[in-house]
């Protein structure tokens, strides 16, 4: 086993000790109010998510568009105006 190899199995030792304690150790320094107010957050965006997101209002035409929170696509506009901004910009080029 190479030096490179061995510092990187040290790493991954010290990575998974650190990893146990971290969720255990910032449970127990919350309260449970504040546990439960995460929790509560946490679970309104996986269900506004499946519920297929929030509506917003196209800041370029007006247009109301859905927002998907799972998603890599350009959000910043609907989807209308986001696929003509690159289409323009593709002419662009």
């Amino acid at each position: 086993m190479n030096d490179q190899e061995r510092i990187s199995e040290a790493a991954g030792v010290l990575g998974r000790l650190g990893g146990a304690k971290g969720g255990h150790a910032r449970a127990a320094s919350l309260t449970p109010e504040r546990r439960s107010e995460i929790a509560r957050t946490a679970a309104a965006v996986r269900w506004s998510a499946r519920s297929g997101g929030r509506t917003l209002r196209c800041p370029i035409c007006g247009k109301p568009y859905k927002f998907r929170a799972h998603t890599v696509a350009d959000q910043s506009a609907c989807p209308a105006c986001v696929r003509e901004a690159e289409e323009n910009t593709r002419a662009a080029d």
